[in-house]
């Protein structure tokens, strides 16, 4: 995970590339995969510990997704922060989210934070979803009447909005 984020950042000084050469290619973002293995090893083999630790820094772990904000303020197709330490800060993220979640598994079943828990079910069609959304047919259409009302705020509404259902539709499509 180290070598990986040091080779990004390496790269990023070495060469003048454009954000989808550190976005797309595996090797580029294995880090996070890494980490997704490495969790899974900790839980399966030191399961006491790795409950202990999403137990005793909960705090920690909820104040994190604060930091998806810098998601906003450094959009990854603009800013080299995003594509080098903040793919980072994301897997750090996302994976003291599941370790809290494992220390306290009745969380999502019932009350407001059952949002949370339905997010859970269909991130990962969201997340398909959310990278070719407006590649879709008519997107720039639909684009183009909700900028000139509401400007960046309202494209990036409109973009988890509509990334949220579609990837819902998708998961039940499927």
């Amino acid at each position: 995970c180290v070598f990986v984020l040091a080779f990004r950042v390496f790269l990023f000084f070495l060469r003048d590339l454009p954000w989808s050469n550190f976005y797309y290619p595996t090797h580029m973002r294995i880090d996070s995969l890494s980490f997704g293995v490495l969790l899974g090893y900790l839980y399966q083999y030191k399961t006491d510990a790795f409950i202990r630790v999403g137990r005793r820094f909960w705090p920690v772990f909820l104040v994190g997704p604060m930091l998806l904000i810098l998601a906003n303020i450094f959009p990854v197709e603009t800013s080299p922060i995003s594509y080098t330490a903040g793919f980072t800060i994301f897997y750090l993220v996302f994976g003291g989210l599941v370790v809290v979640a494992r220390a306290y598994p009745d969380f999502g079943r019932s009350g407001p934070q059952r949002l949370i828990a339905l997010a859970g079910v269909y991130s990962y069609t969201i997340y398909l979803a959310h990278s070719v959304l407006y590649e879709l047919p008519g997107m720039n259409s639909v684009r183009r009447m909700v900028f000139p009302y509401f400007g960046n705020t309202g494209d990036r509404v409109l973009f988890f909005g509509l990334s949220i259902l579609l990837g819902i539709a998708i998961s039940h499509l499927i």
